[in-house]
């Protein structure tokens, strides 16, 4: 949750968006809202990498990296 607060603070709306998507999938896994898959499991590994080099871009070269394809994938479930 602190990780999209503070890259909406920021500025970075790529790394604001797939955070919180990253959330509200966790959530509903939780609520039992969504099955856990292999699929699934893949993609927010996928997610979480993405969103971890997106941080690094950010850190090295102040350049937020694209993050729509994975954030889309996501957010369709």
């Amino acid at each position: 949750h602190s990780l999209s607060t503070q890259a909406a603070v920021t500025g970075y709306k790529n790394a604001e968006r797939l955070s919180g998507i990253i959330e509200k999938t966790f959530k509903k896994l939780k609520e039992e809202k969504l099955k856990a898959s292999p699929g699934l499991l893949t993609l927010l590994n996928d997610a979480v990498r993405s969103l971890s080099e997106c941080i690094d871009s950010i850190e090295n070269n102040d350049e937020e990296t694209d993050l729509s394809d994975v954030s889309n994938k996501l957010e369709k479930l």
